[in-house]
């Protein structure tokens, strides 16, 4: 099956129904998420994507692909591609291997505190930060002061975000 054709545009409708093709056949995730991983933008979003909306249907299917996503992110150049794992690992923060639960944790820190990140990879880096940190409470302090550092320059958005997960951390 050649994945580029599966993939054939960039709207909901077709990722969606990728996701749809994959429940059927899922010998072909692995080729979906190489080329998510690819960094060749139009058709890496678009593989990304379809990963994602697969996760949210069926994460059984790509839960065996977790670790090869997290350790991943680093080398994954287009903050989309980005934002759409860190979008699905917001909903799989309970990892058990502690080498790729420390991977996720300094992604997720690298991009809450980069400067250059978008912002809803800063959201979803700080979503995974706050649910790590209900299981691992000693990382809450550390959370809160880089959300604080980050309001000054941050959008509205992300402010928002920002207090309502420094409440809820103080609440832990």
């Amino acid at each position: 099956m050649n994945i580029m054709e599966l993939l054939s545009d960039s709207s909901k409708l077709t990722a969606i129904h990728a996701g749809n093709v994959a429940m059927q056949k899922p010998e072909i995730i692995p080729l979906i998420l190489k080329l998510a991983l690819e960094n060749k933008h139009q058709y890496s979003m678009r593989a990304a994507n379809t990963i994602e909306k697969l996760d949210f249907k069926r994460p059984e299917l790509v839960k065996p692909f977790y670790p090869e996503i997290i350790e991943a992110l680093p080398a994954i150049e287009i903050q989309g591609v980005q934002r759409c794992f860190l979008k699905l690992l917001v909903r799989h923060t309970n990892i058990k291997n502690e080498e790729t639960l420390c991977s996720l944790l300094n992604f997720s820190f690298d991009k809450l505190s980069s400067p250059t990140a978008e912002v809803a990879v800063k959201v979803y880096a700080m979503e995974i930060l706050y649910h790590i940190s209900k299981v691992e409470p000693d990382l809450k302090n550390e959370l809160v002061s880089v959300i604080k550092a980050q309001m000054t320059d941050g959008s509205s958005g992300f402010k928002s975000c920002g207090s309502r997960i420094i409440k809820a951390c103080q609440r832990l």
